[in-house]
């Protein structure tokens, strides 16, 4: 229920910040459900500190070898999810992409004669950049559907829901079809599960996938971006001639040496149950994020919209919690839970 949640919410302000008065408590406890970054992890801070010296980072800064290593071996690692499948992704060139965002960016341009299509409850940031440039954009709707001359943007899983795209073959075909380039956002899939997609549809232009979601590294810029084959724009100009991010790529390789792409289903599992059912949270393909009942609507998307400057009715948009601050709370969790519900975990 949502007052269990805000309750925690107060709970942990007050342990963040003992000497917090009325207005910082609720002014964290109004943020702590929303967005879906990854707050620092001390382990993985110990990690990276161990694991890079001062000069290793002078030599990553001038050369690309980080680069290139991270280019070759970021398909063959992501693909050994143990629950998520990916078919296809060999038909498709990689360079490194400065999060997610660049890769957005390069298609945007690429396409920017097309008009550009999402379906509601898309990532806001293609929202905000397609409004703020007077771009030709609309949602995907039963009455306006995706026609030729259209270039589609896609989050797998749908980034509202953080579930597995309904009707993803149905789509991929009237792109096919249609000749719609598309991008497809695969940067959940890192902290998701159970999921299956096929990448071998001639209209799929872009594959993105991110590090900054399952792991504290949002400002490295550490990203993925394939392309198919003969693809050369300014992004793929960077790849090659190596003049890229060398000391994120240094930092994600670090990540994929000691972590496995499942690494948050896995270590949180167990936890993300406990939690969905103390909540009342609807069970997602992510331990990361619950859906929430109308009983959530402080923490639905009106404080984002906001942030963005995006002037859409939250109704819109499902309650989507991220609960990543009661993992990194457990102890004080299991204390909540057994003072005030009379559960013991």
């Amino acid at each position: 229920m949502e007052h269990l949640g805000r309750q925690f919410a107060i709970a942990m302000a007050k342990a963040q910040n003992p000497d917090a008065d009325f207005w910082a408590v609720r002014s964290a406890v109004n943020g702590y459900y929303i967005g879906s970054r990854v707050d620092r992890d001390p382990a993985v801070e110990t990690l990276l500190a161990a694991s890079i010296r001062p000069d290793d980072i002078v030599r990553a800064a001038n050369s690309s070898d980080q680069l290139r290593q991270l280019e070759q071996r970021f398909a063959g690692w992501i693909q050994r999810h143990s629950t998520s499948t990916i078919v296809g992704l060999d038909q498709y060139e990689p360079d490194y992409s400065e999060g997610s965002t660049q890769a957005f960016d390069s298609f945007y341009f690429r396409h920017r004669h097309r008009r550009f299509r999402c379906f509601v409850g898309e990532y806001f940031y293609h929202l905000k950049t397609w409004i703020s440039n007077k771009a030709d954009w609309n949602f995907v709707t039963e009455s306006d559907p995706l026609l030729p001359g259209d270039a589609l943007v896609l989050s797998v899983p749908f980034c509202d829901t953080v579930a597995p795209v309904e009707n993803y073959d149905r789509i991929m075909s009237i792109c096919d079809a249609q000749n719609i380039p598309v991008l497809l956002d695969l940067c959940y899939w890192p902290i998701c599960h159970d999921l299956h997609i096929d990448l071998r549809y001639t209209c799929i232009d872009t594959v993105a996938f991110s590090l900054s979601k399952a792991w504290p590294v949002g400002t490295a810029r550490i990203g993925m971006r394939y392309t198919r084959p003969g693809t050369f724009d300014g992004q793929r100009l960077h790849h090659s001639i190596g003049y890229n991010n060398n000391v994120g790529a240094m930092i994600g390789n670090v990540l994929l040496d000691n972590f496995k792409p499942d690494w948050i289903h896995t270590s949180r599992q167990s936890k993300y149950k406990t939690v969905c059912d103390v909540f009342n949270l609807q069970p997602t393909n992510s331990v990361n994020f619950g859906i929430g009942d109308a009983s959530w609507n402080r923490y639905n998307r009106r404080e984002l919209l906001k942030s963005y400057q995006l002037d859409f009715d939250p109704a819109l948009f499902v309650n989507r919690i991220c609960v990543n601050r009661v993992y990194q709370h457990w102890d004080l969790f299991r204390t909540f839970c057994r003072h005030e519900l009379s559960i013991k975990i």
